[in-house]
């Protein structure tokens, strides 16, 4: 939104003294506003000038080599070149999964129960890590494998029974 702004301000600085008065203080100040582009390319290491849309392309390979940083999201999105796998479908599937808003509830609860209550175990799935909702919900390979399968398994049994 910055960005936006500032762009804004400049394009129209020949045309309007108002915003050629507001761009000359906030350079003076070193604003957030002055300083934003010169942010963005050091964050994301940018050579080139920042627009919109080198900005929005940056930030995209930013996430993605974050995503790729952790070991199980990464699967999906290591395939997202294959023509057979579909990160929009795949984020849709997984949004509409069945889970019941009881076992949701139940869910939250025990995650604020371990969370804030300080239990130090070890994951009953895998007995190599502690036992953290960063864990359970992203690095413990048996229990993403066994829900992966259960939400596969319902959702083949509803498709096969439409067809």
């Amino acid at each position: 939104m910055l960005l936006q702004l500032l762009d804004c301000l400049e394009k129209s600085k020949e045309t309007s003294t108002r915003r050629a008065a507001i761009l000359k203080v906030e350079n003076d100040n070193k604003t957030h506003l002055a300083l934003i582009k010169d942010f963005l390319q050091v964050k994301y290491g940018m050579a080139e000038e920042v627009t919109k849309n080198k900005l929005d392309e940056a930030q995209l390979a930013n996430l993605y080599n974050e995503i790729e940083k952790r070991k199980l999201h990464s699967k999906l999105y290591n395939a997202r070149n294959n023509e057979l796998v579909s990160v929009n479908d795949s984020s849709r599937w997984l949004k509409k999964g069945s889970v019941r808003p009881r076992d949701e509830a139940v869910f939250c609860y025990i995650q604020d129960r371990n969370v804030f209550w300080g239990a130090e175990s070890m994951c009953q799935h895998c007995n190599t890590s502690r036992k953290t909702v960063d864990h359970l919900a992203t690095r413990c390979e048996i229990m993403l494998g066994h829900d992966y399968t259960r939400r596969l398994m319902k959702w083949l049994g509803a498709y096969t029974y439409f067809s």
